[in-house]
């Protein structure tokens, strides 16, 4: 946005396209891939009964959504506290660009 000269972000239709997916915001912003989250996350299998199980998968933009409602992430490299992390970083590199 500061890029632009933009001060407010309903100025600038990139993010508001965007939404809640975190790696198109990212992009918007010029970021770089280093901080990118994985396209896809797998969540806790569902147990439907004893012998069937479902596979849930997750989309990024609906991150928000999968711990709103008490959603894990199960994918061997990405797991919450990965993803934290991650998240972690994205905040700091965005206050540097704001300074």
């Amino acid at each position: 946005m500061k890029r632009q000269r933009k001060n407010r972000t309903d100025c600038c239709q990139e993010i508001i396209q965007s939404q809640h997916n975190i790696n198109k915001l990212l992009d918007c912003l010029k970021a770089g891939k280093q901080l990118k989250l994985p396209e896809q996350l797998n969540m806790k299998f569902l147990k439907i009964t004893n012998t069937q199980i479902e596979e849930r998968k997750c989309e990024i933009g609906k991150i928000n959504q999968m711990w709103r409602y008490g959603g894990c992430s199960e994918s061997v490299n990405n797991k919450d506290t990965e993803l934290e992390e991650k998240l972690v970083k994205i905040s700091h590199w965005i206050e540097q660009e704001l300074r």
